[in-house]
């Protein structure tokens, strides 16, 4: 049986750029585009509040299972793992896809935005996904699985 997105039919595809959804200021520039101006996406814990803010207290609070978060890391864990993976590319704005990060943020170390990200949801996530049993790769052994 495939993971279907929440209340939905729709089949659960996501890539790396699922953490970014809710740092999205398309059409609300004005708004939450002010809002998150205020915070540094390079200072991890400024970018801690924001993740707990728009990701894990807002996105994924609700109908999302612990199989829905285990997909979501293991994305991101490959994605972290290919040396080659091109995170700057998934930062761009797409108007096409309606896509635009704040327009003050400039993310210095794309990869580290994105392990620490990975940290993050291994502290908020790990226990739940491990209790469904489900296992979940710990952030320092991504680290050292790229570094080899």
């Amino acid at each position: 049986m495939t993971l279907k997105h929440p209340y939905s039919e729709v089949d659960f595809n996501v890539t790396a750029a699922f953490c970014l959804g809710g740092f999205n200021i398309y059409d609300r520039e004005e708004s939450l585009g002010e809002y998150l101006d205020q915070f540094d996406p390079n200072d991890y814990e400024q970018l801690s509040i924001l993740l707990d803010e728009r990701l894990f207290e807002s996105r994924m609070k609700n109908g999302y299972l612990p199989e829905h978060k285990k997909v979501i890391m293991n994305v991101l864990k490959e994605a972290l793992i290919d040396e080659d993976y091109d995170f700057e590319a998934i930062l761009q704005d797409d108007d096409d896809h309606y896509f635009c990060l704040p327009w003050d943020w400039i993310i210095e170390n794309p990869r580290g935005f994105f392990e620490f990200v990975y940290l993050k949801m291994y502290e908020k996530w790990a226990e739940l996904i491990v209790a469904d049993g489900l296992t979940v790769t710990k952030p320092e052994e991504i680290s050292s699985i790229a570094n080899n």
